[in-house]
């Protein structure tokens, strides 16, 4: 969990919510864009979860980026496998670990405290 915390950590530190692209992309689909982000130091929920999901991939730790509904919005977020807990979602707290949540772009927004409802429709 160490490892994936600092990744976690990383994240949120790094990006911070780009509120223009989230308005743009209301009209059209996007892909991610891993590198933009880290290198603007910007981005949307997919943006947030492909970043956490690559950086954990690179470290050999599964992770799967889910795109649904969250009861406030349409929203992705990040699935990580654990050896000995199996897939790790967004309903499980990480409370020892101090994280509310595996979500990094509600733990770095004024939802950080959302213990709400998640959807999933497609798996990445």
């Amino acid at each position: 969990l160490t490892r994936i915390a600092h990744l976690f950590k990383y994240v949120v530190d790094t990006l911070d919510y780009d509120d223009q692209k989230a308005k743009d992309v209301s009209e059209t689909f996007v892909l991610p864009d891993i590198d933009g982000s880290l290198k603007s130091h910007k981005g949307i929920c997919f943006d947030y979860a492909a970043s956490l999901a690559a950086l954990c991939r690179i470290q050999g730790i599964p992770a799967k980026v889910i795109v649904g509904w969250t009861d406030i919005e349409y929203h992705a977020w990040v699935e990580i496998y654990l050896k000995d807990k199996g897939w790790i979602n967004p309903k499980i707290y990480f409370k020892k670990e101090k994280w509310n949540l595996v979500d990094p772009t509600f733990s770095d927004s004024k939802n950080s405290d959302y213990e709400g409802k998640y959807d999933e429709v497609y798996h990445y």
